[in-house]
């Protein structure tokens, strides 16, 4: 069920992009099975729980390669070779898309948590953190367009880590803990290892977004001032 959801929402997320339509990658969020691995993994990050963790990365790992391999196809055989405007969205990740994955991460687990609260509402919150960057992956590689894939390389990546710690966070507010047993002490070891390992890329992606977003604010009050008749609609920065 997974393998086929994942890849029937990577085809509607590719053709949603390709065509430039909200709406169309919408109905790809509805489709996409993400939030059970990811909030498995925060599951398995709270209470220190290694085979639980290394499951759903390896479950989040295949669903990442379909993913990727129907936008790669998919972008192969259309005719398109320009980024839309919904590829060019997800190709410069923001502190806004950090601050979505953060409350994505915490909307799923306080969800799975609550039997009073559908847990497929959280799911599509996930999934819009996720499917779209994805498939823009695929499409930016098959387009030939390098810097697009590695913006959304890094918004997938960063959602990824966001989600998870997030979900960890919100699961342990919750009273979730590590099992009373011998392995308590190796399991919490093991969490804050992980925890580790995840912050660290974090911080780093988190360092570069605001220091390009300082950088166009920067150039943004320059043309403004410049050019005080006009009215300045976009600025995009490159390092």
């Amino acid at each position: 069920n997974f393998v086929v959801l994942m890849l029937l929402s990577s085809l509607i997320a590719s053709f949603g992009l390709l065509q430039n339509s909200a709406a169309v990658i919408i109905g790809a969020m509805l489709v996409a099975p993400l939030m059970s691995p990811l909030m498995s993994f925060s599951v398995g990050l709270t209470q220190g729980r290694l085979r639980l963790m290394r499951n759903a990365f390896w479950t989040i790992f295949i669903g990442f390669a379909i993913g990727l391999g129907v936008a790669l196809f998919g972008g192969s055989i259309m005719p398109l070779d320009v980024p839309t405007d919904e590829m060019l969205a997800r190709g410069e990740p923001s502190l806004l898309d950090m601050g979505v994955a953060l409350a994505s991460g915490a909307a799923g687990a306080y969800a799975m948590a609550r039997r009073d609260i559908p847990s497929a509402l959280a799911g599509v919150a996930i999934a819009a953190a996720l499917v779209p960057p994805l498939c823009t992956i695929g499409l930016a590689l098959s387009f030939g367009v390098y810097s697009i894939a590695y913006g959304s390389g890094l918004l997938f990546l960063t959602n990824i880590v966001c989600i998870s710690l997030a979900g960890a966070v919100v699961f342990a507010w919750l009273g979730l803990r590590p099992s009373r047993d011998v392995y308590t002490w190796q399991q919490i070891v093991i969490s804050v290892l992980v925890l580790g390992l995840l912050a660290f890329p974090l911080a780093s992606t988190f360092i570069d977004v605001v220091k390009n977003d300082k950088q166009t604010g920067v150039a943004r009050d320059v043309l403004e001032d410049y050019f005080q008749d006009a009215d300045i609609i976009d600025v995009q920065y490159r390092d």
